[in-house]
């Protein structure tokens, strides 16, 4: 009973893992460049190196594209043969479920993702950032804390790249979230021809590798923003929309017509309708929509690389930079700083929301 109903979410989840994977740049580029290893994202980058090969990297991202549609037909046909609403007009509350002598097994289950995916990840990059030197022993005598003396170092440009990347997540997410709110309303609860191509224009740049995404955006905007953090800007909208579009759709399939239908009975216009009733209901999928595309832009490369000039790095590009002149201890240290403003955004936003935005009770 329960799977059939978290379905949407789960489609959602997982669609957005496997295509995330796909497109990813910056782990391949910088494991995968020392050995000469490849995979699809990173030989696009090298297409795309002087002299530039378009042709041949737009051949080289067609395998993604081709993926990502379909994956995105499985998902409409799935969603499209019931419905999954959860959320109507009766008060309910959550269930707890008793596991039983299986609950050390969920326990341990979650956890050992929990360490290898986070824990030992984390304590091997504070440990680098402490190292005097790359390869050193782990010992106390070659921990130093000067690796982070870069962060006061002008000539670094560390901070301002702290900051850009800021200012772009948080522009990127809340951007993402309102233009998502009023897609997936007009696609959901309106009957107007041709929404459902809204659909596939957002979902198009999901089969774009970023890097090609980034080139695209730079051949179309080089006379107008290039150069400017505005261009950045663009792409990471134009890439990052389809994972709030996605969180959004999946929560307003969840809340029943009935309810906006009973507010506009009682005199509310329909923006009131969605104001007051739909956009509340989706506070815990804007909640998560918001942190992921926050999470996700803020250690955005491969756009990055392509799309900015001096002065307006971001910390993503800081952190290469400092991987290819070989101060791996320097990068460790910039990656610290991104993980924990990572973590503090994530409880600050939690904060903002509410407690029970992204948990149920």
């Amino acid at each position: 009973m329960t799977f059939p109903l978290v379905a949407p979410a789960i489609f959602a989840g997982g669609i957005l893992c496997v295509l995330d994977s796909l497109a990813a740049f910056g782990a391949p580029a910088a494991i995968g460049f020392p050995a000469n290893m490849h995979v699809l994202t990173t030989k696009i980058y090298h297409l795309l190196a002087h002299p530039p090969r378009f042709q041949l990297a737009a051949a080289v991202s067609l395998p993604i594209i081709f993926f990502t549609g379909i994956c995105l037909f499985a998902q409409k046909w799935y969603l499209g043969r019931t419905k999954f609403t959860t959320l109507t007009g009766k008060v309910g509350s959550a269930q707890g479920m008793d596991l039983g002598r299986w609950k050390w097994a969920a326990f341990g289950g979650c956890f050992a993702v929990i360490f290898v995916s986070v824990i030992l990840p984390m304590g091997g990059l504070i440990i680098l950032s402490l190292l005097k030197t790359f390869g050193a022993s782990i010992a106390f005598t070659n921990f130093t804390v000067t690796n982070y003396e870069i962060f006061f170092d002008e000539s670094f440009l560390v901070w301002p790249s702290v900051q850009n990347s800021f200012m772009l997540a948080i522009s990127t997410a809340s951007l993402c979230i309102l233009f998502s709110i009023v897609y997936v309303w007009l696609v959901e609860r309106t009957t107007i021809p041709g929404r459902g191509i809204i659909t596939a224009l957002i979902m198009i740049t999901f089969g774009f590798p970023a890097v090609a995404m980034g080139v695209a955006i730079l051949l179309g905007y080089i006379n107008l923003l290039y150069g400017t953090l505005w261009i950045i800007l663009v792409a990471y909208i134009a890439k990052r929309i389809p994972f709030a579009y996605i969180f959004l759709r999946s929560a307003i399939k969840q809340i029943m017509e009935e309810l906006e239908e009973a507010a506009r009975i009682c005199g509310a216009s329909w923006l009131r309708s969605v104001k007051d009733i739909t956009v509340p209901l989706m506070k815990t999928g804007m909640v998560a929509a918001w942190i992921l595309v926050f999470s996700i832009s803020l250690r955005e490369l491969a756009m990055s690389i392509l799309l900015y000039q001096p002065g307006n790095e971001v910390m993503a590009v800081a952190i290469f930079s400092f991987l290819e002149d070989g101060s791996v201890e320097h990068a460790a240290a910039v990656g610290v700083l991104v993980a924990l403003l990572s973590v503090l955004t994530v409880v600050i936003a939690r904060k903002v929301a509410g407690k029970g935005a992204l948990e149920v009770e």
